[in-house]
């Protein structure tokens, strides 16, 4: 289940959320009705986009709306389908980030973000591809060693009903791209 997902008008993609649709629906029926069949996901490569459609929540609970794709055969090699909300508001966190704080062999490191892309595709051979769930750019790093070391460039994806897998670790060091797992396990809302 995705919160959001991209509207094509005219020829540009805007990203949209499960908000904006309801809102389309109660005041702007006709709009929603002209845009429906517009909804695609957030790849930034546009030949990976692929259908989405809006699914209303259950029994009208709007909070559960989500995005759904059309097709349940997926190009993607490697992917799951469908993610929670968790997930996509861990994936939606990070990539907001100006200042990540991690631990390396146990010391402190600071990577201060230039750009962060939800669903970036990695090329992991010819035919085959990751899509990362946030992949960070920098140019700066405390300590600097890790702006060289890692050219720049930090895989995260959000372990919450899987972890990342073997082959993808060893496909990210292959390309030489580290790769961090955030535990969205834990994580409870206090109201």
């Amino acid at each position: 289940m995705k919160g959001s997902a991209d509207l094509l008008i005219n020829g540009e993609y805007k990203k949209i959320n499960i908000w904006d649709v309801i809102h389309w629906k109660t005041f702007e029926p006709e709009y929603w009705e002209k845009s429906r069949d517009n909804i695609y996901s957030i790849h930034q490569n546009t030949n990976l986009k692929e259908k989405m459609f809006f699914v209303s929540g259950k029994n009208g609970v709007l909070s559960k709306s989500y995005f759904k794709y059309q097709s349940n055969k997926s190009n993607r090699i490697y992917e799951g389908y469908e993610e929670s909300y968790r997930h996509e508001f861990f994936k939606e966190c990070i990539s907001r980030l100006e200042v990540i704080n991690i631990k390396v062999k146990g010391q402190p490191v600071k990577i201060y973000i230039d750009k962060s892309v939800q669903e970036e595709v990695v090329y992991t051979s010819e035919t085959k591809y990751r899509v990362v769930d946030v992949m960070v750019y920098f140019t700066k790093s405390e300590p600097a060693i890790y702006y060289e070391n890692w050219a720049g460039k930090l895989a995260i994806e959000i372990y919450y009903s899987h972890k990342v897998d073997e082959l993808e670790i060893k496909e990210f060091r292959d390309l030489e791209i580290p790769i961090i797992e955030f535990n969205a396990i834990n994580w409870k809302y206090v109201k």
